[in-house]
């Protein structure tokens, strides 16, 4: 075998094995890049809906409106089938700690300004109220 050929041959195995970490390295980034989309598809899958102030979203349900408002502290965020839970079970306000007095249900549709259209107040009676 001449010197050449020797050459040659170191060459062209050199090749090859570059060939194949190049080969394994694509491998390694489509692998990446699919975990990747899965992990994104499942965090999207699992994202709670936007429940910032502007938010159109009960806090509790993320299904109705936020048309409650807990009196007399004045938080609110839930719907108001939720804010009656709430009051049954703890007679409390969820952010404040605050005792309810009562439930105003408001109308979103109907608002000047920052004020909204209350629609109906709701007292609890003694069984509930400890």
């Amino acid at each position: 075998m001449n010197f050449l050929s020797v050459i040659e041959k170191q060459s062209c195995m050199i090749n090859q094995e570059i060939t194949n970490r190049g080969r394994s390295q694509v491998d390694k980034k489509k692998s990446n890049s699919q975990l990747i989309s899965i992990a994104r598809d499942e965090s999207i899958k699992n994202e709670k809906p936007d429940i910032s102030q502007n938010s159109n979203i009960c806090i509790v349900c993320y299904e109705r409106g936020p048309n409650a408002v807990f009196m007399n502290c004045g938080h609110g965020g839930t719907c108001y089938q939720c804010a009656i839970d709430i009051w049954k079970q703890k007679t409390e306000c969820y952010l404040c700690r605050d005792k309810i007095i009562y439930i105003l249900k408001v109308d979103l549709d109907e608002r000047l300004g920052d004020l909204f259209k209350v629609v109906s107040t709701t007292q609890m009676i003694n069984q509930f109220n400890k």
